[in-house]
């Protein structure tokens, strides 16, 4: 038994250490890279909100990469968006896509991103989108696109 928790420990540390691992970019830095990002993101009355991020290695590369659901939030509307940023040193390189309702969730699935969303139905109210809908995305490491 101690032989097993030791060897599931040193396991651990391995794929904690390992270079390139999600694991290499912590909550911490997570969030200090969100906010930078959102901090650019205030235009013309608009105030940027983070609805859910996480931390993937989306793209293949090693190297983990922030994945943030968040709305763009106007006097009287909002819009979700979702951005895949990239840590660059003291500036974050984004890219992103309008997500179409209102964004529920966020994933990652076997190397893509996963939105599930609400939109209108047929007989929907503008205020009550009824229609659950999940868009997957691709992202290139300097492209997100559906896929």
């Amino acid at each position: 038994m101690a032989h097993t928790r030791t060897l599931a420990i040193l396991a651990a540390l391995v794929v904690l250490a390992a270079p390139g691992t999600a694991a290499a970019l912590d909550a911490a830095e997570a969030d200090r890279v969100v906010k930078r990002f959102l901090a650019k993101q205030k235009v013309d009355g608009m105030t940027p909100e983070a609805q859910q991020q996480l931390v993937a290695d989306v793209d293949g590369d090693g190297k983990p990469e922030v994945v943030l659901l968040w709305n763009q939030l106007g006097p009287t509307f909002w819009y979700a968006k979702l951005s895949v940023l990239t840590p660059a040193g003291k500036d974050v390189q984004a890219a992103g896509a309008d997500v179409a309702g209102i964004a529920e969730t966020v994933r990652v699935e076997g190397g893509r991103i996963v939105v599930d969303s609400l939109v209108l139905g047929k007989n929907d109210p503008r205020c009550c989108p009824s229609v659950k809908k999940t868009v997957r995305y691709r992202w290139s490491g300097a492209k997100l696109a559906p896929g």
